[in-house]
């Protein structure tokens, strides 16, 4: 494993998490211009549903198989059989309580025969998430993104085609629970390719082992989707639905913001899990690695993007939304502790430490709701991101804390986070001086001088030196293992 393998990893996933986006956008745009707004609301709606559900039906076991996987790859192939029997009966129970549900909520019929219809894809898209914990245990991302692409594809082609050809709502919905199973179907060929085995037949110690494990997972899971969601619930509640679009709008460009740490966090954990059981200082080893590049990816989004706020709204929205720069500019900034709050969890769980982990997911989550009930009503969507800004930064704190109490041995000392943070500025000058050119230009130019200052500081000739101490081999080949 080198730092070759991680980069491609990173860029991997990064890629796939634009991409997957991109395609949904080309749809919800097709349907709203065949079918009109009160159609695209019943698919909105119902895809709603479906998110929530699929955070609840695969039972933690897609987090934890890729703990575990990463772990002893060896026995990979009897806990990815026995979690995907026991995720493919929950997911089943869990479609047939969203169908319940939809029938008891007062909605109309086309309304309750679409979330039905949705709900169908769940027991697919549940077994789908598994195999993707298995590909990122054994650090094969490519085996996650030609599924998901090839879905993505048949979802949207299929969906055009039928919208064009005069069918309506059914139709798309049909045509996204086909995408479903293809991508489920085609994981599990990709399987046999990373050469591992599922073994179906019951072990009950590793049931008994899933099974008293794995809520925590699910928890974490819910916590961090209510941390996610609670600030525009409560804004909508306290101010009016002006406030909720422009902290909405500006909300999903630090969603675009964050997919690099997110990238990289995902790429370098198997390494963290893996030293987890063989020899924990090597995790510090990892650290010292990612952090330089977490700060790499962060800093440039914080400073750039809140000088360039203003023109990114304007070119993302228009002009109505320029009244959101102040409130993109303090959500930017949680781009720098979400980097850390994203690996410290990774490694928090990594040792095993997930109950600590859900801990500090609630107690975020109720200093979230607590400052966002002073600070919105004062506010508004401004009070809402200071809010994300405060306790995203209390959460980075939290968790070093702790690790560097009680994990001495992994705690990763800070090489070379000088640079990026030097090259941002510059960068946020040049942005600066470029403001009366568009955004392209302006994005363009930022890109030049903040990589040529990393290039001309050393930056990452200095992080590749020792690329086997940073980022050590893992004793077994998982891939081979299996």
């Amino acid at each position: 494993m080198t730092q070759r393998r991680v980069a491609f990893n990173t860029l991997i996933l990064t890629a796939l998490r634009f991409a997957t986006p991109a395609l949904s956008l080309v749809l919800v745009s097709t349907v709203s211009r065949f079918l009109g707004a009160e159609e695209l609301g019943r698919y909105t709606l119902s895809f709603a549903w479906l998110a929530l559900f699929l955070a609840v039906a695969p039972l933690g076991l897609d987090g934890l198989l890729m703990r575990e996987g990463a772990r002893d790859p060896v026995t990979l192939g009897v806990k990815l059989g026995n979690g995907c029997v026991v995720a493919g009966i929950a997911s089943v129970l869990v479609t047939l309580l969203m169908w319940w549900l939809s029938w008891v909520f007062p909605y109309d019929v086309a309304t309750k025969r679409a979330i039905v219809l949705t709900s169908l894809a769940l027991p697919p898209l549940t077994l789908l998430s598994v195999f993707e914990a298995a590909f990122v245990s054994l650090e094969r991302t490519e085996y996650i993104a030609v599924p998901r692409l090839l879905e993505a594809l048949i979802k949207v082609g299929l969906s055009v085609g039928l919208l064009a050809a005069g069918f309506r709502l059914e139709a798309v919905l049909v045509a996204c629970l086909l995408g479903s199973g293809v991508a489920a179907a085609v994981s599990w060929r990709l399987l046999r390719r990373a050469h591992v085995k599922i073994r179906w037949e019951p072990n009950w110690t590793t049931i008994r082992y899933l099974a008293s494990v794995s809520p925590t997972f699910l928890l974490i899971g819910l916590a961090a989707m209510l941390y996610s969601r609670l600030d525009v619930l409560m804004l909508s509640t306290f101010r009016d639905l002006r406030e909720v679009g422009l902290y909405g709008a500006a909300y999903r460009v630090l969603e675009i913001a964050r997919i690099g740490p997110q990238s990289l966090c995902l790429a370098v954990y198997p390494r963290l899990a893996s030293a987890a059981v063989t020899d924990s200082s090597r995790a510090r080893q990892v650290g010292e690695w990612t952090l330089p590049y977490l700060a790499a990816m962060a800093l440039p989004m914080a400073l750039g993007g809140m000088v360039a706020s203003q023109t990114i709204l304007t070119v993302l929205y228009g002009s109505q939304f320029r009244a959101g720069a102040g409130i993109l500019a303090i959500l930017l900034w949680t781009v720098v502790p979400y980097a850390w709050v994203r690996y410290h969890a990774y490694v928090l769980v990594a040792a095993g430490r997930q109950r600590v982990d859900l801990l500090l997911n609630i107690m975020m989550l109720a200093t979230n709701a607590m400052l966002n009930a002073w600070l919105i009503p004062r506010y508004g969507a401004t009070g809402a991101a200071l809010t994300a800004a405060i306790t995203m930064s209390l959460y980075a704190l939290s968790q070093y804390v702790y690790v560097r109490r009680h994990m001495p041995n992994q705690v990763a000392r800070m090489h070379g986070a000088l640079r990026p943070l030097v090259a941002a500025l510059v960068m946020s000058v040049g942005i600066w001086g470029m403001r009366t050119f568009d955004l392209a230009a302006q994005l363009g130019g930022a890109a030049t001088l903040y990589g040529g200052v990393l290039l001309c500081s050393g930056f990452f000739g200095r992080l590749g030196q020792t690329p086997r101490r940073m980022l050590p081999e893992r004793v077994t080949d998982g891939a081979k293992a299996s």
